[in-house]
């Protein structure tokens, strides 16, 4: 299953987390509409623009991404966040029944049956703002979302900030955190 694509970035000077639509009357700041066979005149009230077609020679004001090989696997609803490097990867799937945050690839542990192998790189805040971004776009009537890693509870504090949000935004939601337990309890001896 394909989760990202890369296409060319313009005018997107930081990552954005937005809804998916091919609908072009379902305007929204945090809706990006997706363009495969024609540009659509009216672009103004998108959050931005995500096209197989190449759209260098268009005066478009939105941020975009043109270019892209293949936008099949979207879903109209689906959330994605859009990189500035072209890169864009899904965050959630409206079809689908797993859905999950990955709050950081760090691991404090190097478990053989893991599939997730540990990486020593500082992506925890880049992370949490991605889904600070996101949580408020997740349907209200999720059944369930599970929260995973690397290990999660090596956010320390914005672990708890995210439960809280996830609380707030989406309390009839089901959450399931994997987690290997030992950051947990380092972090509360500290």
């Amino acid at each position: 299953m394909e989760l990202k694509t890369r296409g060319k970035a313009a005018g997107v000077t930081k990552p954005m987390v937005v809804r998916v639509t091919r609908n072009p009357e379902k305007t929204d700041s945090h809706t990006a509409l997706l363009v495969e066979d024609y540009l659509p005149d009216h672009l103004d009230n998108f959050g931005a623009v995500l096209s197989t077609l190449d759209l260098t020679s268009f005066p478009i004001s939105q941020p975009h991404i043109h270019s892209i090989p293949s936008m099949f696997h979207l879903a109209e609803g689906d959330i994605v966040a859009i990189h500035t490097d072209g890169v864009i990867s899904t965050l959630y799937r409206v079809n689908s029944h797993h859905n999950f945050l990955l709050v950081t690839e760090r691991c404090n542990s190097n478990c053989l049956m893991c599939s997730q192998p540990p990486r020593d790189r500082e992506d925890v805040y880049y992370l949490h703002a991605l889904h600070q971004q996101l949580i408020p776009l997740i349907p209200k009537d999720c059944p369930e979302l599970g929260i995973t890693g690397g290990e999660p509870t090596l956010m320390g504090n914005l672990f708890f900030e995210l439960l809280e949000q996830l609380k707030t935004e989406l309390p009839d939601t089901d959450l399931h955190c994997l987690t290997n337990g030992r950051a947990f309890a380092w972090n509360n001896l500290a």
